[in-house]
């Protein structure tokens, strides 16, 4: 008897290890109604199914150190949390040249999970 609440034990943990995932990706503002004035947009999702929206300011923009500055802080956020990245996911290939600005980032998902 204890050996089989012992696997169901781990059936449920192992199940809700599953659905603790956070998703994070830096895409285009193209809603011009959203309280969002800025071109990038950094959209969190937690386990839950919520999302937020982190506004990067137009300094940001133009500004690629501060750009990576403010993502670094709202993905820092997610990490903060308790929660660690597993995989990242790019639609662009990497180009050493343009690393380093939020533009090449656009379209990159970030995967978050608890360890």
């Amino acid at each position: 008897m204890k050996k089989l609440l012992f696997v169901l034990a781990f059936a449920f943990i192992g199940q809700q290890a599953f659905s603790q995932i956070y998703i994070a990706t830096l895409t285009t503002n193209n809603n011009s109604s959203s309280a969002c004035s800025t071109s990038a947009l950094l959209t969190k999702i937690d386990p839950i199914g919520n999302t937020t929206y982190d506004c990067l300011t137009a300094s940001a923009i133009s500004q690629n150190a501060q750009g990576l500055i403010e993502l670094n802080i709202g993905l820092n956020s997610i990490v903060s949390l308790g929660y660690k990245l597993i995989k990242v996911t790019s639609p662009t290939a990497y180009n050493p040249t343009n690393f380093y600005t939020l533009s090449s980032l656009e379209g990159t998902i970030w995967y978050f999970a608890i360890p």
